[in-house]
């Protein structure tokens, strides 16, 4: 064994040996050492701390600054495409969650991205510290939020006018639409295709009893967009045969000019022709050419008409609550037309009805319910609000409210126009759109036109990558069996639509899909008052032309082998999701 300086042996009780050390003398010098290095390692733990404290200050401030910006550009994106207020706006609810651009060290920065998407960026240049400010002399903290608001999806229309124009239908260039709009009185059957003005329903889709679900008392919108306004020229809001005036779906009936009265029927021509309408032969006689509406007893045939054009304002998601500019109804007409045209027999002459027009003015003629000055023309959104339910107790104000003890029934078709100046000028369509406003109720009557022809049907803006376009068809297959095809757009680019799925309502629904995006054969035993969705998912990397008015138009090929269909349906299209939403 070795011992060492300073160790002792001593013996254990049982004897064995343990070994015994004295303290070590701890040398003079060494006195303080641990409270000095722990003074040092004070600063870094000190500072790691504070810049703990810091960074989780920091990262509650980002949270309220990311919560400022989605709140602002969700307030303010609903304004556009007025720039100006939806800035204000989004300044003002940021300030009010408490980063006002105001302040020295806060910056929020408002951009509209296209017209319906707005950024906004707070910038905060300052930002709280604590023990970090020994290290640093500022931290910079920023966040942005980009909101958008989906309108209703335009359907129907690439141009200025909706519906069939029978003044231009052998003119060059122009395509047939094949369609007039409908709409129903509250009186009228749902089951013959209105879904969404007609009263009375019975066992098809959307029915409670007698009760329509579907039904809107504020009638269809249509939408007319201004994009730019021309050096002159009134802007003229008009309807083809805005009145009902009973012809039936083939304008067959007895009230139309019949070619077999003989030397009558050319009496009542030359008398017509006489009086102003050189083509009363073709506009007024009985058959169902491209001047026939076929306005039909649906339940009825005293409908009224109300249109009421209303100016555009900072509201796209409400309607009911753009300003007046006009509003006039349209009383309904059932008996021989030859003496309510005919203005010089004494028979009804002049102006009649609650239109105040003279009959041969606006039946099947293009009459104006609204001129809108020229200096007072805004580009914007117009409304035209179609209604058949409105209360006439004191016209024109009351026509904005719905009387609900009208029961009139009548299906009524017609067809919109809208432009600066007269007709045949050159400005007359430049800058302006009309479309229907997400619901598109028509009558397509393809008698004069063959079995198959092609619709526009929704246009879709390249906004909407990655979503889902849902379409609606009511009542499609009424009139004869056929199939519909969806086409996509034909400037469209990205991945392509790998298939649709096509859902007939049903207990339980019938579902199919197609790579081709054609229905199933769609029969009047299973279809007749039915709703069949489409719904068609956008690839992420969707786009198409949207700077141009024959951009982005989805396309419905209604084909009908079997017949040439005479049939009211009501189509919808939509953009699934939240209407006012965060992209980013």
């Amino acid at each position: 064994m070795v011992l060492t300086e300073g160790s002792a042996i001593t013996s254990g009780r049982h004897g064995y040996m343990h070994s015994t050390y004295r303290r070590r003398t701890r040398l003079k010098g060494e006195r303080g050492y641990v409270l000095v290095m722990s003074a040092l390692l004070m600063i870094p733990l000190l500072a790691f701390a504070g810049f703990a404290i810091d960074v989780g200050a920091w990262y509650t401030h980002a949270n309220r600054m990311q919560r400022a910006a989605d709140a602002a550009a969700l307030a303010g994106v609903v304004w556009m495409p007025n720039d100006d207020k939806a800035e204000q706006i989004a300044l003002d609810v940021a300030k009010a969650n408490g980063f006002d651009d105001a302040a020295a060290d806060i910056t929020v920065t408002v951009t509209p991205v296209g017209s319906r998407r707005l950024r906004v960026l707070i910038h905060d240049s300052d930002s709280p510290m604590y023990l970090s400010s020994i290290f640093l002399n500022q931290v910079d903290i920023e966040r942005q939020a980009l909101a958008e608001y989906v309108q209703a999806v335009p359907m129907g229309s690439p141009d200025n006018t909706l519906g069939n124009d029978p003044e231009r239908w052998s003119a060059s260039g122009y395509s047939r639409p094949f369609y007039w709009l409908n709409t129903s009185g509250p009186g009228g059957r749902k089951a013959n295709g209105d879904r969404h003005t007609a009263g009375v329903c019975d066992a098809y889709s959307g029915c409670s009893g007698t009760t329509n679900l579907d039904y809107s008392e504020d009638g269809y919108f249509y939408r007319l967009t201004v994009d730019t306004r021309p050096v002159s020229g009134d802007l003229s809001v008009q309807v083809y045969d805005p009145a009902f005036f009973y012809t039936g779906d083939t304008c067959a009936t007895g009230n139309l000019l019949d070619t077999a009265d003989g030397a009558a029927y050319t009496t009542q021509v030359n008398t017509l022709v006489a009086q102003g309408h050189p083509d009363a032969a073709a506009r007024y006689t009985r058959g169902n050419t491209e001047w026939c509406v076929g306005d039909q007893d649906i339940n009825g045939r005293t409908v009224d008409t109300t249109y009421i054009v209303r100016a555009p304002d900072n509201t796209p998601f409400e309607n009911g609550d753009n300003p007046v500019v006009c509003a006039k109804t349209f009383g309904h007409y059932d008996e021989e037309v030859y003496p309510l045209l005919n203005q010089a027999d004494g028979y009804r002459d002049g102006p009649q009805g609650p239109e105040n027009m003279a009959f041969d003015d606006h039946f099947r003629q293009w009459a104006s319910v609204c001129t809108v000055p020229w200096n007072s023309v805004v580009t914007g959104d117009y409304l035209l609000q179609v209604r058949t339910n409105a209360d006439r107790s004191n016209p024109p104000s009351s026509l904005t409210t719905a009387d609900p003890s009208i029961t009139a029934g009548g299906y009524n078709r017609y067809a919109l126009r809208a432009g600066f100046g007269p007709p045949s000028g050159s400005s007359f369509a430049a800058g302006i759109n009309f479309f229907a406003d997400g619901r598109l109720p028509i009558y397509v009557n393809q008698s004069v036109g063959g079995s198959a022809t092609n619709f526009f049907l929704a246009r879709v803006v390249p906004e909407y990558a990655g979503q889902v376009l849902e379409l609606e068809f009511f009542d499609v297959a009424d009139g004869s069996d056929g199939t519909l095809t969806i086409t996509t757009p034909s400037d469209m680019t990205g991945s392509g639509i790998s298939s649709c799925t096509f859902i007939r309502d049903a207990a339980p629904p019938t579902i199919t899909t197609s790579a081709t995006c054609t229905s199933p054969t769609l029969t009047s035993a299973n279809y007749n008052g039915r709703i069949v969705t489409v719904q068609i998912p956008l690839p992420d990397n969707y786009s198409c032309n949207a700077g141009s008015d024959l951009g982005c138009w989805f396309k419905v090929n209604l084909n009908f082998a079997g017949g040439t269909p005479r049939d009211t349906t009501t189509w919808s299209a939509r953009v699934r999701g939240d209407p006012v939403r965060l992209v980013e």
